[in-house]
């Protein structure tokens, strides 16, 4: 009996030995924690502990081994699921006794943390966090952790801040000419000034939010997403990255044509709709919600090609744009005359012009390519002055090229099932004028410093396509990574394309000719178009295309009375075409082809006729501006200072 009782004693004597070993493990009492909150899969056990699955996979099951032989935790064998058992909470509620105990005999400082809670300063969470956010040595993040804890026992400091130590931790590495390792470990967010300032001058908390959000992103986008050359081209505005926040984040715009996207609807994970019992005006809604769900996974621009399975495969073209632009998605149209026709053209405008009666449709963009004969173009021309006079910008090609919404064109289109799921990576502007200003004068320094701009312009490019094909392959974009019934990917990979813009062609040129005659600075101008691109050229890759962007955007967004490039507004109606020579001649040699944009409110229907069939414009663009009257509601004029429904102030 009395060997028994000593066997008995002896094997509970070794079993809280067993415990006490697998309970001395840092990284087992944060598996210990984690199970606490729930239960957890194996996969994701590991990446909340930030472990990597391919490199830390035999280290981490050797910890969940430890304490499934100890019986700390198990299995649920039906839900493939870890969770801790009645003895794993006994013990981690002594853990969490012995914790305080210490932690009330030490005079050590306590730190508020991120998660908004009281711990006592740790010089090992200062080493972990080193070892993990910077991939320093060990040894060398101790001696910076001990070199921060005297600092502070130097200070007297009694009550610190996640922050605060953070900061005392850049300041070691900074001593040491450790900057690049002080990026790695530098806290994204806004000083407690800037924060005030948005909150009261947003309205919408929602928007404050998301500003803020964005800002960190910028920062983000900044300190470990581009490289530093980058970054200062940016802070310096020689360069401008459209939508840096999300650069790391998720495409420009996408192509995609309305009756695909019926074979990827029922996949939208958070939908309410069923695709598969839906009639055919119930498919026009689950298009419009498709739009919405596809517009969170790029940057809000959306290319949508028509073409006769389209527009046979919906009921009311207008239902899905009302549902697109009410979410604030910027939307292209592209409509190929040619095979559509001017019957099922006249149903969309038809569409269009109801729509514009209840809303704004200044986000809102059509294009309508192939038109080869002139009085097609006339013809088309007089119908689209009308939807533009309503406030959205359309326009009219000659050429068999779709135009994605910020105008660039996409040619030689072949299988238009291929345009599906095309996507464009981002969109960088450069100001020729700055860099002209930082090349002291000199004109082979300018085309230096232009070459090394594209070519830093094409290295960010390629990053961004390394992030996103990352978020692809990790699923974080639902839509763009689904296959769909066929065993397609959505997006479409074959080729991505980059926009990049060049403001104040012209006036760099006047400035490097120094103002001499006509003939030196048009061969001033001519020599930066060719640099341009050439330059442009160089940057593409075999995966990546860079497409320059007409300069009809930049005067487009202009508020002179006759926003055309080149024009003085003081000319008058008659002499505006001719005005427009030189113009079309720099944008055929810049970028191929001619665009000529026409505000409708301030042109004559003559004019504009005149210019769809002339044989030298290939690209003619209406557009105009509306608002909503603040009083009554009704859509009126941007440039109306007195509403003509209601005669309040607008």
């Amino acid at each position: 009996m009395e060997a028994r009782d000593t066997n008995d004693a002896e094997s509970h004597e070794s079993e809280i030995v067993e415990v006490l070993q697998a309970t001395s493990s840092p990284v087992r009492i944060s598996i210990l924690e984690l199970l606490e909150k729930g239960p957890l899969r194996y996969n994701d056990l590991m990446r909340k502990l930030g472990l990597d699955q391919k490199t830390d996979a035999g280290k981490f099951s050797f910890h969940v081994k430890k304490l499934m032989r100890t019986r700390l935790i198990e299995i649920d064998e039906e839900e493939k699921k870890y969770k801790l058992t009645r003895r794993g909470e006994s013990v981690l509620k002594k853990i969490y006794e012995m914790q305080e105990e210490s932690i009330e005999s030490e005079e050590r400082p306590l730190v508020r943390t991120s998660r908004l809670k009281f711990e006592r300063f740790e010089t090992r969470k200062i080493v972990e966090s080193l070892v993990k956010e910077t991939g320093m040595d060990e040894d060398e993040a101790n001696e910076i952790a001990l070199e921060v804890s005297e600092r502070i026992n130097r200070l007297k400091i009694k009550y610190l801040t996640a922050p605060l130590v953070r900061e005392l931790v850049i300041n070691a590495l900074l001593e040491r000419g450790e900057e690049r390792l002080r990026h790695k470990i530098t806290r994204l967010g806004l000083p407690v000034y800037d924060v005030k300032e948005k909150l009261l001058s947003i309205p919408s908390v929602e928007a404050a939010f998301l500003e803020a959000g964005k800002e960190v992103f910028r920062q983000y986008s900044f300190l470990e997403v581009l490289p530093r050359k980058i970054g200062d081209m940016h802070m310096e505005e020689t360069v401008t990255i459209k939508f840096l926040e999300s650069w790391s984040l998720r495409p420009l715009e996408v192509i995609h044509l309305l009756n695909e996207d019926a074979k990827w609807s029922a996949l939208i994970s958070g939908s309410h709709l069923k695709n598969s019992k839906a009639n055919k005006e119930e498919k026009d809604i689950i298009l419009g919600e498709f739009s919405y769900f596809l517009s969170k996974e790029v940057d809000g621009y959306q290319t949508i090609l028509l073409t006769n399975d389209t527009l046979n495969y919906i009921t009311n073209l207008g239902k899905v744009v009302l549902l697109s632009l009410q979410n604030g998605i910027k939307l292209n149209l592209c409509i190929d005359f040619k095979e559509v026709g001017k019957d099922n053209l006249t149903k969309v405008f038809d569409n269009i012009v109801a729509l514009s009666k209840t809303m704004l449709t200044n986000d809102l963009r059509i294009t309508v390519f192939n038109i080869e004969k002139a009085e097609e173009a006339l013809s088309l021309t007089e119908s689209a002055v009308k939807i533009a006079s309503l406030g959205c910008q359309i326009k009219i090609t000659k050429q068999n090229a779709i135009s994605l919404y910020s105008n660039v064109q996409v040619k030689n289109i072949g299988n238009k099932d291929e345009l599906h799921g095309k996507v464009v990576l981002g969109e960088i502007n450069v100001n020729l004028l700055n860099i002209w200003s930082q090349s002291k004068g000199k004109e082979a320094l300018f085309f230096d410093k232009l070459r090394a701009t594209m070519n830093k312009i094409s290295e960010a490019f390629k990053i961004k396509d390394k992030f996103l094909q990352e978020r692809l392959e990790n699923k974080l974009l639902p839509i763009l990574s689904s296959v769909g019934a066929n065993g397609r990917t959505f997006f479409n990979d074959k080729e991505f394309l980059g926009i990049v813009s060049f403001k104040n062609i012209r006036s760099s040129a006047k400035e490097m000719s120094g103002g001499e005659s006509q003939r030196g600075y048009e061969g001033m101008l001519e020599k930066i178009v060719n640099s341009i691109r050439a330059a442009t050229l160089r940057g593409a890759s075999d995966k990546i295309k860079l497409l320059i962007a007409p300069m009809i955007n930049d005067y487009i967004n202009l508020e002179e009375k006759f926003p055309l490039i080149g024009l003085e507004s003081s000319l008058p109606v008659s002499e505006q075409f001719s005005a427009m020579k030189e113009d079309l001649s720099l944008q055929s040699r810049l970028i191929g082809t001619t665009f000529l944009g026409l505000n409708v409110d301030h042109v004559e229907n003559k004019l504009i006729r005149e210019i769809a069939t002339n044989e030298e414009v290939e690209n003619l663009v209406l557009f105009t501006k509306r608002k909503l009257c603040s009083n009554c509601g009704e859509i009126i004029s941007a440039e109306s200072t007195i509403c003509p429904y209601c005669g309040a102030g607008a």
